[in-house]
């Protein structure tokens, strides 16, 4: 697991969820035939690879065609250029997919090959969804990615050794099956943050939504905020650090050798968690009662 000291902040609750951003920019860019070349492509291939019948793995399979590779600035520069287009602000939003894929590629050819480790971008208000997805890093050479603004549902899925920094919200799902990675967020994150992730860290600076640390294993989530219901279930092995109030509703169901900590919780689970830990400020007569069974301890402070 990783070494990490769980801090808690308080901030009001906002479960976002992914909707449809302001698109309206007119921003002037510098030229650069990189660049400019992976616009070309990204607006003349990329976009027609899903449309219609064409499936992701299509866009996937177009995508790879690509075969330039930016630095770290020019990258951010070719996001600017994408999101600023009116092919891109005419598409529906789950379009995004796309912008997504070819920003992924572009980010690991540039770890793959040219060796960079450190990115930055700012995506705004526009929250894409399922940005970074299957992004790999390796252990000894972990991968760090700031991003100045919001992201969409699916951020970081099925991620490996990245640390995340984002200035904004993120929607539902972000970090699943996400490995070895870390999350830092500034503002909100939506349900299902960090299911079934593995050795992972989540730092959230506001509220989560539910069913956070769903499946997740080793993991650790530190909630400056609330917290929705179906908080830890199945998660093995996590701490969950909830500065307010975790929602009533099977808190820790079939969790085993977990730590909740919370300012309040109530335990109505159907399936009990065993050899796990409950600390808080404020318990139900029920998850009073849980102390002292299956392994389970309850500490009032």
């Amino acid at each position: 697991m990783i070494d990490f000291k769980l801090e808690a902040l308080v901030n009001p609750f906002n479960d976002l969820q992914s909707g449809s951003p302001d698109r309206i920019i007119k921003p002037t860019f510098e030229q650069d035939d990189k660049v400019n070349a992976a616009l070309d492509f990204y607006l003349n291939e990329a976009i027609s690879s899903y449309d219609g019948e064409k499936t992701c793995n299509d866009a996937k399979s177009c995508i790879s065609q690509f075969k330039l590779v930016l630095t770290p600035s020019q990258i951010n520069l070719a996001l600017q250029k994408i999101l600023a287009t009116e092919q891109f602000l005419k598409l529906p939003t789950w379009h995004d997919a796309t912008a997504s894929l070819f920003l992924k590629k572009l980010v690991q050819d540039s770890y793959d090959k040219l060796g960079f480790d450190s990115f930055s971008f700012d995506s705004g208000d526009f929250a894409l969804d399922t940005l970074f997805f299957e992004l790999k890093a390796k252990k000894e050479k972990p991968m760090t990615i700031n991003l100045n603004g919001n992201a969409g549902m699916l951020f970081a899925n099925n991620s490996e050794y990245c640390r995340y920094y984002i200035r904004g919200s993120v929607g539902r799902q972000c970090g699943g099956d996400s490995f070895g990675s870390e999350f830092y967020i500034r503002n909100n994150v939506g349900e299902n943050c960090g299911h079934e992730a593995e050795n992972s860290l989540f730092n959230i600076e506001g509220d989560a939504g539910k069913c956070i640390a769903m499946g997740s294993m080793d993991c650790q989530f530190s909630v400056a905020g609330n917290t929705g219901h179906v908080c830890g279930m199945d998660a093995k092995g996590c701490i969950v650090n909830v500065a307010g109030e975790i929602s009533k509703g099977e808190l820790a169901s079939n969790a085993k050798n977990c730590v909740f900590v919370a300012g309040k919780m109530e335990y109505d689970s159907r399936r009990h968690p065993t050899d796990s830990v409950f600390v808080t400020l404020d318990a139900d007569k029920a998850l009073k009662k849980l102390h002292g069974k299956y392994g389970n301890e309850v500490i009032l402070v």
